[in-house]
C-alpha cells in the first residue's frame, strides 16, 4: 500500500492488517509478510481460480442468451 501519512483511514486500515508501515518525507508504504506458498494453498488458489472462469463463462452465457432473447421479442 502507498499513500501520504496524513491519511488516518489507510494507515489505520494497514495497522490493523498488521502490515509493515515505513513512512518518509510526508508518504508511507506499507506490505504485509506472506507466508511462503505450499501445495495446500496453490491448489486452493488453482480451485478458486477454475470456480470463477466457470461462473464467469455461465454468467456470459445466461446475458448472451437474453441478449438474443430480448432482440427475438423486439423483432416479432
Amino acid at each position: 500500500m502507498h499513500c501520504l501519512s496524513e491519511n488516518a483511514t489507510m494507515m489505520r486500515i494497514a495497522r490493523r492488517a498488521g502490515m509493515a508501515i515505513v513512512v518518509d518525507t510526508g508518504e508511507a508504504d506499507a506490505w504485509l509478510a506472506l507466508s511462503p506458498p505450499d501445495p495446500a494453498s496453490v491448489a486452493n488458489e488453482f480451485a478458486a481460480d477454475q470456480v470463477a472462469l466457470f461462473d464467469y463463462a455461465l454468467k456470459a452465457q445466461v446475458a448472451s442468451i437474453a441478449r438474443v432473447a430480448d432482440a427475438v421479442r423486439r423483432a416479432g
